[in-house]
């Protein structure tokens, strides 16, 4: 199973490569694999609106251009409370599962981007 990481920004943090590397060591057992897919921004918009519309559309494309099938899901914090074990059981039947992550500021709504989501989940409440 390939886990995929997709989010929007231009700078890839030192500690999200390590965090990359120590779980795909634990995934490797479970023939498993982690990737992180950064989108870099192209434009920087002073209104948050805008850049959150900017940044979901980056995604929306990324999801568009995606040749395999995968489980698509969408993180946010107004989605649903799901255990580990929920999860796993919903996505189990899918080889590739692409958790989708909002810029700084978040997913627009409404936005397509929503239409191709399997699962919007919250793993808290804040937009980090």
């Amino acid at each position: 199973m390939v886990f995929r990481i997709v989010t929007v920004s231009n700078k890839l943090l030192d500690f999200a490569t390590t965090a990359v590397e120590h779980y795909n060591k634990n995934l490797k057992s479970l023939g498993g694999k982690l990737e992180l897919i950064l989108l870099k921004r192209q434009k920087r918009f002073k209104d948050p609106e805008e850049q959150k519309k900017y940044d979901t559309s980056l995604l929306a494309k990324w999801l568009e251009m995606e040749s395999v099938k995968a489980f698509n899901i969408i993180l946010d914090p107004e989605g649903e409370a799901l255990s580990t074990d929920q999860l796993t059981d919903t996505a189990r039947q899918f080889a590739r599962i692409n958790f989708i992550i909002g810029g700084d500021v978040g997913i627009a709504k409404p936005h397509k981007l929503w239409d191709m989501a399997h699962l919007k989940i919250s793993v808290s409440p804040w937009v980090l």
